[in-house]
């Protein structure tokens, strides 16, 4: 079992926007991706979009990083460190959870994952799928975590992300 964390980190341009990274298995992810996958230009990369999203959206984000039984949905786990914005470029995770861990089957390198957020799982896998040009990570191992720590990095991006829109 993996564990997964999140770390408030100094910002690396020194201009007083500290954010939080995630850690797994207390390395950073964004380091992890790019040891094993140094083509892809990660280094960086955030776990939260910043305020791209209204309200309803960011609901549906939450719903991708913890689908419900039996569904597995498509999380942006990594974004863009220039502006946050799922438009951009991310790094996925395939994501499935059972009622003790959460699973990361399979991640990968995309354009945007907007439509998804936007449209819902469901209703936009389709078209998704059919509309993409993906990068796979087959370097980087599946993932597995214990559900409530899970649930509490979930906790801490949503009240990071609160606290950046109120003060930002």
């Amino acid at each position: 079992m993996n564990t997964l964390k999140t770390v408030t980190v100094p910002d690396p341009d020194d201009k007083g926007f500290d954010f939080l990274a995630l850690f797994v298995d207390d390395e950073r992810l964004d380091t992890i991706v790019a040891k094993l996958v140094p083509d892809v230009q990660i280094e960086g990369m955030s776990p939260m979009p910043s305020t791209c999203l209204d309200e309803a959206e960011m609901i549906r984000l939450c719903e991708t990083w913890l689908p419900a039984p039996g569904i597995t949905a498509t999380a942006p786990i990594l974004l863009c460190p220039e502006c946050g914005d799922l438009f951009c470029n991310v790094i996925v995770a395939e994501v499935r959870a059972d009622a003790d861990t959460v699973y990361w089957d399979r991640i990968r390198f995309e354009a945007s994952v907007y439509q998804e957020i936007r449209k819902g799982v469901q209703e936009a896998r389709k078209e998704w799928l059919a509309d993409r040009t993906v990068i796979w990570l087959e370097k980087i191992p599946a993932m597995q975590f214990e559900r409530k720590a899970y649930e509490a990095v979930i906790a801490a991006l949503q009240a990071d992300r609160t606290n950046m829109i109120i003060t930002g």
